[in-house]
């Protein structure tokens, strides 16, 4: 990092340089911000993947969102979040949402109780 504001003249620079170098120009965050939302519209499961890991995937992807200024809510996001899993867990999924409010419970919560009904 050194080597990028070593010329900067003034604190005001360093800290534009380092902005622009770490989080790119705007036109780089709006392309990002297109990426992510594009990414969790069309989110899914991959062939073979369990639920931990379209669990990992789909929270880290949240929380990118997030970084970036996107926010859903919580409603939003678990009730998007099983309609990604594997369709072998499409029963189960059923039974949740019939019987939860997906509005009132965490994301990590409905990842415990669904990652309990693929252990069985």
């Amino acid at each position: 990092m050194h080597n990028h504001v070593l010329n900067c003249v003034t604190a005001k620079h360093i800290w534009d340089t380092i902005e622009i170098i770490t989080e790119g120009t705007e036109e780089v965050k709006e392309n990002k911000m297109e990426i992510l939302t594009s990414s969790y519209e069309h989110f899914r499961s991959n062939p073979g993947e369990g639920i931990s890991e379209v669990f990992e995937r789909y929270n880290k992807l949240i929380n990118d969102l997030n970084l970036h200024g996107k926010h859903y809510n919580i409603k939003e996001i678990n009730k998007k979040f099983p309609l990604t899993l594997p369709s072998h867990l499409e029963h189960r999924i059923s039974a949740i949402r019939e019987e939860r409010d997906l509005g009132e419970i965490s994301l990590e919560r409905l990842y415990g109780v669904l990652k309990t009904y693929e252990l069985e």
